[in-house]
């Protein structure tokens, strides 16, 4: 008796891919309204647009697009935007994802750096760092705790005269 071996197949949750469009994207809620929680769909796109996602918040109804990639052997998701209707679509991050691109990615299409440690410069961490914990805590004592009294920013009264 021939015995055969049974591949071990494995079964994973996998979400259709979506097409690159912004009226997909504004249906999301009828084609898709059994998902639940916050699902992360992939678009069925090609060239600097892959690793490109689609996280939707089915709560709050906010739809975020997400780059996926890879440098130095750690993956890494770098946020383009939200989408809105009439204001953010398919046509305004298709043009931040080319900057990005070419920016942060080689001809071959690797990428050479980060995207995220663009956000971070040295002059902003230079400027976070001036003051000490107790220095702010001194200074918002000396205004009277400011934030009780007044609405608003509260940066106005601290800053150094």
């Amino acid at each position: 008796m021939d015995t055969t071996k049974q591949k071990k197949t494995k079964v994973t949750q996998e979400l259709p891919k979506i097409t690159w469009s912004d009226k997909t994207i504004e249906n999301l809620e009828k084609t898709h309204s059994e998902l639940e929680g916050r699902p992360t769909l992939t678009f069925d796109a090609a060239g600097h647009l892959k690793g490109m996602k689609l996280r939707w918040n089915t709560n709050t109804g906010s739809k975020t697009f997400v780059i996926y990639g890879k440098f130095k052997k750690k993956t890494f998701n770098h946020k383009c935007g939200q989408f809105q209707k009439g204001v953010t679509g398919i046509s305004e991050i298709e043009s931040y994802v080319n900057d990005i691109v070419k920016k942060h990615k080689d001809r071959s299409g690797e990428w050479i750096s980060n995207p995220n440690d663009e956000l971070v410069t040295p002059e902003i961490i230079e400027e976070d760092q001036k003051l000490t914990v107790r220095e702010c805590i001194e200074r918002v004592a000396e205004a009277g705790f400011p934030r009780i009294k007044v609405e608003g920013f509260i940066e106005i009264y601290l800053s150094p005269s």
